[in-house]
């Protein structure tokens, strides 16, 4: 059977279709760009972690190439001790994160991420020697490179006694740090705070200025009675 001009046509228009579909379909291929002579530019790209605060971390640096699918880079983990961590930000001093921990994100240039963090402090008040007291624990939390932070001493009472305030030495009967109800700044330590009661001074006040005015009344009594009798001697 022979092929007419027509025939010919046809197979050579189907080669050309199926040739034409797999050039489009490996052209969709970045990887596969350098067998056919296309050359591709591959990109790398770096993101660098600053600790700001945090203790340690499980990577000081990841990178990513580009490929068709982008820039991909997985973030690592860190730690802080005696405190948590949140995430990732752009900005040192946000207190929420901008990405978590092992999250995937594309890039499309290098970045300079910093860890966010936390540290909760605490101060424990002893308050075995009093009648009331609001709460026997306050706190607050500082987050990333701070070094303090405020929390409201709670109010307190015992019958009996004139309340001064709060001191980080127990016993203290002649000074306090801060008053009850103020604003104390927590430090990077905090230590106990023993609550300082110092008596009522106006009761022993009254004792001691009723005994004077009394002594002082008898000894003018004394000093007059003395003198008459000096007079009524000297009158005979």
């Amino acid at each position: 059977m022979k092929l007419g001009i027509l025939d010919y046509m046809i197979i050579i228009l189907s080669i050309a279709i199926v040739g034409a579909g797999y050039v489009l379909f490996i052209a969709d291929d970045k990887d596969i760009f350098s067998t056919i002579g296309i050359p591709f530019n591959s990109v790398t790209y770096t993101v660098t972690f600053d600790l700001n605060g945090a203790d340690s971390i499980s990577a000081n640096s990841v990178t990513c190439n580009n490929t068709k699918d982008g820039c991909v880079a997985t973030l690592p983990t860190a730690r802080r001790n005696n405190g948590s961590i949140i995430g990732f930000s752009l900005n040192p001093n946000d207190k929420n994160a901008q990405y978590k921990e092992n999250e995937s994100i594309t890039l499309n240039s290098d970045m300079n991420l910093y860890v966010i963090s936390y540290k909760n402090r605490t101060i424990k008040i002893d308050s075995s020697d009093v009648d009331f007291i609001e709460k026997k624990e306050v706190s607050c939390q500082t987050f990333n490179k701070e070094s303090e932070c405020q929390v409201e001493l709670p109010h307190f009472n015992k019958v009996g006694y004139q309340i001064v305030g709060y001191s980080t030495t127990k016993n203290n009967k002649t000074g306090y740090s801060v008053a009850a109800g103020k604003n104390i700044s927590v430090a990077l330590h905090a230590t106990n705070a023993n609550i300082i009661k110092l008596f009522t001074f106006l009761i022993f006040s009254f004792i001691l200025i009723d005994i004077f005015f009394l002594l002082s009344i008898e000894i003018i009594k004394i000093y007059f009675v003395n003198k008459k009798t000096q007079a009524k001697m000297y009158s005979r």
